[in-house]
């Protein structure tokens, strides 16, 4: 048979947990002078300090408090946060330690001004976090820019704190200057960094002379954007020099002449012979550049190709003299029907084919016939020859 031992008697009564003692705490439910099993108490952390973890703790069978007593440590904040728009006052800047309830203010930051409604100030609070502000801050404004003489300005975003504004000439002007601005500081406002450019006119340096030649406004020493000059060939000599090529050029955007001057040449092209024609317009005793001569085919003949021509800087004419041709001479122009060239070469080539073989036939029938005719010539001149040999012997035997 089994023995139990008998165990002592337990009572709840005889449990007993100690007063708790919690820093910077006071209890505001359930403090007494004595506590005993299930006995509560809640605690709440003095002004300034923070509750780590429960307020509320249980007297157990095993005369300990659970859970662990509440600990309440001094509350603070982080330091604020940054904003892009403002910064914190300067009292705050170096400051490490924020308690809760504490307030920091806020100032705009440079290039910046306060908004009309609600103000820079944060709190630190209970939950260790800082209020919002309800204030804010928003870029001052740059004043509207200068107008450009000759030019341009654009504003590429706004005239606010921070943007910028580019400038541009028209066409024949130079940006002298910065091309862009930017909107920035200066005091306690913001202005348009550095100064206005200018737009100045283009200029170019005299043009080149030219040998056997001159240009107008030979005295100036610059010349501005558009401007022309206008060459000639010198006169002292009557129709010696021709001018070859454009007797203007300009003074172009990239302050360049827009192209090589002329040239002052001796041009002389020989009188053009052309072998049944006569000039009928032009007709001179001597030719220089650019003369220009029209002929006119006598009468019984055709024009090949161009009737006019012209005295070139080579000392040539220009085109290829023309030719004039006996009018029975000339092929006759053939008529378009239409026909491709492919077409026209086969029809050539059946004709021939068909005249080869229309000849060949011809030819055969003619030698066929002389050939009869022989044999007929030759057979009769055999038999005259026999019956003539026949009477001489019939004569000669009579004879006898």
């Amino acid at each position: 048979m089994q023995s139990f031992q008998k165990l002592p008697k337990f009572s709840f009564a005889e449990v007993r947990c100690e007063i708790p003692q919690v820093d910077n705490a006071v209890p505001i439910s359930g403090f007494g002078r004595s506590y005993t099993y299930r006995d509560t108490i809640i605690f709440e952390c003095k002004e300034g300090y923070i509750l780590q973890s429960n307020d509320k703790i249980t007297c157990e069978a095993d005369n300990n408090w659970s859970p662990a007593l509440p600990v309440c440590y001094k509350g603070s904040c982080n330091a604020p946060q940054q904003f892009l728009t403002m910064q914190l006052n300067a009292t705050f800047i170096n400051k490490n330690y924020f308690p809760i309830n504490s307030t920091v203010t806020f100032v705009c930051r440079p290039g910046h001004t306060l908004s009309k409604f609600g103000q820079l100030i944060s709190t630190c609070q209970e939950n260790g976090t800082w209020s919002s502000v309800s204030g804010s801050c928003k870029k001052k404004s740059c004043p509207n820019p200068e107008s450009l003489d000759n030019g341009r300005v654009e504003i590429l975003t706004d005239i606010l704190f921070g943007s910028q504004i580019e400038y541009s000439c028209e066409e024949g002007y130079t940006l002298i200057g910065d091309s862009k601005r930017l909107c920035e500081i200066a005091g306690n406002k913001v202005v348009w960094s550095g100064d206005v450019p200018v737009c100045k006119v283009i200029t170019c340096v005299p043009p080149p002379n030219i040998q056997n030649g001159e240009h107008s406004d030979a005295d100036k020493d610059l010349f501005s954007y558009g401007e022309t000059v206008t060459y000639r060939c010198d006169s002292s000599v009557r129709d010696r020099f021709s001018l070859i090529g454009s007797n203007t050029i300009f003074c172009d955007k990239d302050g360049q002449w827009n192209t090589m001057p002329p040239q002052c040449k001796e041009v002389r092209c020989e009188i053009p012979q052309v072998d049944n024609a006569v000039p009928i317009s032009g007709f001179g005793r001597s030719y220089t550049y650019r003369d220009t001569i029209i002929f006119e085919c006598e009468k019984g003949y055709i024009l090949q190709n161009n009737n006019k021509i012209t005295c070139e800087a080579d000392n040539n004419w220009s085109p290829a003299l023309p030719v004039c041709y006996k009018e029975a001479s000339v092929p006759p122009k053939e008529e378009s029907q239409g026909l491709g060239p492919g077409i026209i070469f086969l029809i050539v080539i059946t004709i021939v084919i068909a005249l080869v073989i229309i000849t060949i036939i011809i030819y055969r029938q003619k030698n066929r016939k002389k050939g009869k005719s022989a044999t007929i010539s030759v057979d009769y001149k055999a038999s005259s020859k026999q019956e003539n040999h026949s009477e001489e012997s019939r004569y000669m035997v009579s004879e006898n």
